[in-house]
């Protein structure tokens, strides 16, 4: 009997390699898992629809123009556009960004397309599972002017912060789980389409602004809500 733990112990050590073949051969009769999540090798879906182009800086620090001569801009990190500088985007402009990444706005953007040469902002990376951007964001003092502007697959694609100042004008706006947010100060959306978000506009202690525009969600067109105050 003294050999028994030694025998159980070698028994298990053979048994072992064919129990993971097994589960591996019928893995839906299985509940739990042998073996440890990451032997299994995932793979790889980030794949960019661009890996040239211009790459737009972490901080933008002085006045620049982007122009479509230039196509595509890559947005790989987050880029921030400092206080009192103005990034201005003309018509044609075509604007990628990795996943989880975000222009943030503490001074001015002012893009505007036509109708024939709209700007567009989507995301870099072919596959749904990471085509997720989080938008533009506009701080406490910042504008953002956009006419005739597509905007794909951000969330939000745009945020309006307390005390900011956006205007959106012939926009449209595809996907994502949230089309506008505002906090305290609306986003001002007019003759514009919101079209496939999980939310349309999500509005918090401020009344939305939405005039002659269409929203389309696939939960709810618009939610309003009022923080608790101190």
């Amino acid at each position: 009997m003294r050999h028994l733990p030694t025998l159980l112990i070698t028994l298990a050590l053979f048994l072992l390699p064919l129990a993971v073949a097994i589960e591996h051969k019928f893995p839906t009769d299985w509940q739990s898992r042998l073996y440890l999540p990451e032997f299994i090798v995932q793979p790889d879906y980030h794949t960019p629809l661009f890996t040239t182009g211009i790459f737009l800086p972490s901080v933008i620090r002085e006045n620049i123009t982007l122009t479509a001569s230039h196509n595509p801009y890559l947005l790989v990190n987050t880029t921030r556009i400092n206080p009192l500088v103005t990034v201005t985007v003309e018509p044609g402009v075509k604007i990628f960004a990795a996943e989880n990444t975000a222009l943030v706005v503490d001074g001015r953007l002012f893009a505007q397309g036509t109708s024939t040469l709209p700007i567009t902002f989507q995301s870099n990376e072919k596959h749904p599972l990471n085509q997720t951007w989080l938008g533009l964001m506009a701080q406490p003092q910042a504008s953002i002017d956009l006419q005739h502007v597509s905007i794909n697959d951000a969330s939000p694609a745009i945020s309006c912060l307390p005390n900011s100042h956006v205007a959106i004008s012939q926009t449209k706006i595809y996907r994502g789980s949230v089309g506008l947010f505002q906090s305290q100060t609306p986003c001002r959306l007019t003759d514009s389409f919101i079209n496939g978000p999980t939310i349309g506009l999500v509005s918090i202690n401020t009344v939305p602004q939405v005039i002659n525009s269409l929203i389309i969600a696939q939960q709810a067109e618009i939610i309003t809500s009022s923080a608790p105050t101190n």
